[in-house]
């Protein structure tokens, strides 16, 4: 599976697990269908887990839109909010929708994984650095639709 982003030479040992389960996963035809995922294989990543679906046929909107399917507990921890069930696009600023919008796309477009450490800041100017990795999931395993991402904080 190619990889986006720019990947250490070493990865966190549990970014290395979530990767290695996953790829461990895929089919014939190289996509990973979401049947085969089952989240109890890696409980000790759980709360770090967050999964987004596109959607790619809602009214009044051009473009696809993504949706928060799963949001572990550390999610609301460090957004302060439940994202699960949330829209992507009403999270966050309207100046990260271009960037995230892009990765997310090349992401399940190329059936590619892409890592990312970064730092945000939240309320009260705190600085949060985190690593994580999405890989992309086929719901029907024809096309990639879901993104599965493991996140870690520092």
């Amino acid at each position: 599976m190619q990889r986006l982003g720019n990947w250490p030479q070493t990865l966190d040992g549990r970014l290395l697990a979530f990767v290695r389960y996953l790829l461990s996963l895929r089919a014939e035809n190289g996509l990973i269908p979401r049947e085969a995922f089952d989240p109890l294989e890696l409980p000790a990543l759980l709360p770090g887990l967050l999964i987004f679906e596109r959607h790619s046929d809602v009214p009044d909107f051009a473009r696809p839109r993504y949706r928060y399917r799963l949001a572990g507990t550390l999610h609301r921890k460090y957004h302060g909010v439940e994202l699960t069930g949330r829209w992507f696009d009403e999270m966050h600023p309207v100046e990260m929708l271009e960037e995230f919008e892009q990765v997310f796309c090349d992401a399940l477009d190329k059936n590619a994984m892409h890592y990312k450490k970064a730092q945000n800041t939240v309320e009260d100017n705190v600085h949060q650095v985190f690593e994580r990795v999405l890989v992309p999931m086929s719901m029907d395993g024809q096309v990639n639709n879901l993104l599965i991402g493991y996140y870690i904080w520092r």
